[in-house]
């Protein structure tokens, strides 16, 4: 607006100096009221025109600086304040990035009666209280956000994961009992109390929710395992082998790309009589994946299908002639067949690609029955000291 009316003024000028310099009397400003008549040059009339406006604009401008300092010195205190809350914050993730827990909880928690994101910084305050071992200041930062709207349910989920923290999972589940299960972090939480108080029908019941839910984080993807392991675990021991099975059909995609837990599923299905679906696995498997354990699983399924069995082994022969594993399971089957030769040529064959024990354990048992008990007795001396390395090396990375 100021502009457009500065240009007219520029414009009015133009139009009085050309008047001046052309016509040499540029004429006067009249104004007239009833008998009353006042002439007034238009040069003094336009820079009287002039004057008027920057007194005006300065009046105005003066009026409108005084009208807005309340407002401008709020909005710097408030400014002040915010920077002071961010300096708060930014010297709390420096302190924790140097695992300096109660600095980093007391930094967290500066000015925060004003700060816009309260119940974020009682959050942080409360993990790096408990991060730091220091239970009342965690209590009293969880406390502080339960009074904050909508922050009685944040509290509540923080609470439960700090239980779970603390060897507590019966304290987890109360806090949670009531909570909504459309919060995923809530879900996740439920699950891993389940799995500490081995509740498999609550498992059962958050875990398909949950599995959709995998892809958005490390942490439920790691549950989503965990469960699955626990789950594979309950129903091997407690031989339950149609839910074993049942578990491929909704968590197929999780297993498959966990080979710890793919070799464990697999092993329980053939110990479970589920022969058939483990060899449907393992052959889908290796399509893509080879894995030597797995095709020593192949080996030892109670199915009749051997002959086809062998068709397939001596098909992955030809891409994987180093494979100890595949050597034994064609030795293990030829075996079955009692086509005694081939049996111990594979057998020998897989040791010198690598000893294993339980290939030493068939080859003893094979010279036994061939009535050649030197040998036999030979072959399980070497597989009994293999077995016992394995289980040492075992131990001792367990603890």
């Amino acid at each position: 607006m100021i502009k457009r009316i500065l240009f007219l003024l520029l414009l009015a000028l133009i139009i009085t100096v050309f008047a001046l310099v052309v016509l040499r009397e540029p004429g006067f400003a009249v104004f007239s009221y009833g008998d009353t008549t006042v002439e007034i040059p238009l040069v003094k009339f336009y820079f009287a025109v002039i004057a008027l406006f920057i007194a005006l604009y300065i009046l105005f401008r003066l009026l409108g600086y005084i009208f807005r300092l309340p407002g401008h010195l709020h909005s710097k205190r408030q400014h002040k304040k915010e920077l002071e809350i961010m300096q708060g914050i930014e010297s709390s993730i420096l302190d924790a990035s140097q695992f300096n827990w109660e600095s980093a909880m007391r930094n967290c928690a500066t000015n925060v009666k004003n700060s816009p994101i309260k119940r974020a910084q009682q959050i942080l305050a409360a993990r790096f209280a408990n991060n730091a071992g220091n239970l009342q200041a965690r209590e009293k930062h969880l406390a502080k956000l339960r009074n904050l709207e909508n922050g009685d349910t944040l509290a509540n989920s923080f609470e439960a994961e700090f239980a779970l923290e603390d060897n507590n999972p019966d304290r987890a589940l109360s806090l949670l009992r009531d909570q909504s299960e459309e919060n995923i972090y809530n879900l996740n939480s439920l699950a891993r109390a389940y799995i500490e108080t081995k509740n498999i029908e609550g498992v059962e019941r958050v875990l398909p929710k949950l599995h959709l839910h995998a892809g958005k984080t490390k942490r439920i993807k790691q549950t989503v395992l965990a469960s699955l392991d626990w789950t594979i675990d309950y129903y091997d021991e407690n031989a339950q082998a149609e839910r074993l099975a049942d578990l491929w059909k909704t968590y197929s995609g999780h297993i498959q790309t966990n080979t710890p837990l793919l070799r464990k599923y697999v092993h329980a299905l053939s110990k479970n009589r589920q022969d058939k679906l483990a060899e449907q696995i393992i052959t889908t498997q290796f399509k893509d994946h080879w894995d030597e354990q797995l095709i020593r699983e192949y080996g030892v399924l109670a199915l009749d299908n051997v002959e086809k069995r062998i068709k397939q082994a001596e098909s992955w022969l030809s891409k994987h002639k180093e494979s100890a594993g595949l050597l034994l399971t064609l030795g293990r089957l030829y075996k079955h067949e009692k086509l005694w030769g081939k049996a111990k040529s594979y057998l020998e064959s897989s040791l010198s690609r690598k000893p294993l024990a339980e290939t030493y354990a068939e080859l003893a048992d094979l010279h036994e029955f061939l009535d050649e008990p030197t040998e036999a007795q030979k072959c399980a001396k070497k597989g009994l000291h293999i077995a016992t390395r394995d289980q040492a090396i075992k131990t001792k990375r367990t603890f």
